[in-house]
């Protein structure tokens, strides 16, 4: 198994912390890629441990990447993967692209990818098979660190159960569970900005997946809905405008029933007009006045309907 190095020549970093000297609302401490569900040093693949603060994601590069970019890069050491395991274990519905799902599951039938995640100032310990070689979604177990876990996981819940902690949990980040336009919002909605694809890159601020090419699957907002999730999570206070931007779509709406209704009346009283002055009742009347002709088209209605002895002119 390849060694978890740091980066050469900077001693181990103590992070930057986060506000009020408290941890994030969620994060992974430690996780692991096994071959198998079980706590025995033949299923371990690979571990990677965490720390609050930055972590930095580095491979050397080899003699296999030719040009200067690539050997800076370092392509094809696993970080993609990584990635999209930390996403898995979280919560997202793919571990991969098709392709990759064949390939991990062809490697290893009964392979699982398990975690210990701070949460809400809990430890869950959870564990996500790589494809479904078993009706499970996963499990997870709260209050227990990983290595319990993985020695009995007999007693442990279905995944379910950390999933939607995690989403309860999420509230605290966006405390509402509306779009100004009335559309359901997520964790999941916004988890992708939390962990970018790797196919996204930094095309632009609002590019957070790349559902074709990563084949992510996960739930698109537009632009303008992105924009007011950020704008929510850097400053809650923006969130107290959801109640604002609601009523000014309402108002939009009622703006444009306004005009469809004027429009509509407007025919009515012009074929009102052109009625009256038919009438030999409405000699004398001012037709452009429409209060006065508002009132005597009602009384010469009823009238109408009560003897139809109106007389047209001429």
């Amino acid at each position: 198994m390849q060694e978890q190095l740091d980066l050469i020549g900077f001693p181990e970093p103590e992070g930057f912390g986060v506000p009020n000297d408290g941890e994030p609302l969620f994060w992974i401490k430690e996780m692991r890629v096994l071959s198998k569900m079980d706590a025995s040093a033949d299923s371990l693949i690979r571990t990677v441990k965490f720390r609050t603060g930055l972590n930095v994601v580095w491979s050397p590069p080899t003699d296999n990447e030719p040009t200067a970019d690539q050997r800076l890069s370092g392509h094809a050491s696993g970080k993609t993967t990584l990635c999209r395991m930390i996403r898995y274990v979280l919560g997202e519905q793919k571990i991969g692209t098709e392709n990759f799902r064949s390939a991990i599951t062809h490697k290893y039938p009964e392979g699982v990818v398990v975690a210990e995640v701070r949460l809400d100032g809990e430890t869950w310990s959870v564990a996500r098979p790589f494809t479904a070689w078993t009706s499970a979604k996963g499990w997870a177990r709260r209050g227990v660190e990983l290595d319990a876990f993985l020695a009995d996981p007999s007693d442990a819940a279905p995944y379910e159960e950390f999933k939607t902690t995690l989403e309860a949990a999420a509230k605290k980040i966006v405390p509402f569970d509306k779009l100004p336009d009335g559309s359901p919002l997520t964790l999941w909605h916004y988890f992708p900005w939390f962990t970018r694809d790797q196919e996204a890159q930094f095309l632009k601020l609002y590019a957070w997946r790349e559902n074709t090419s990563s084949e992510a699957d996960s739930p698109m907002l537009k632009q303008e809905q992105k924009a007011f999730v950020m704008r929510s999570i850097y400053d809650p206070a923006a969130a107290d405008e959801l109640d604002l931007i609601t009523r000014y779509e309402q108002l939009g709406v009622e703006i444009e029933q306004a005009q469809k209704d004027e429009i509509k009346l407007s025919g009515a009283c012009e074929s009102d007009r052109e009625w009256l002055s038919q009438l030999d009742e409405t000699k004398g009347l001012d037709v452009d006045n429409e209060l006065m002709c508002s009132t005597r088209i009602d009384e010469l209605k009823v009238a109408s309907g009560r003897s139809g002895n109106l007389k047209m002119r001429g």
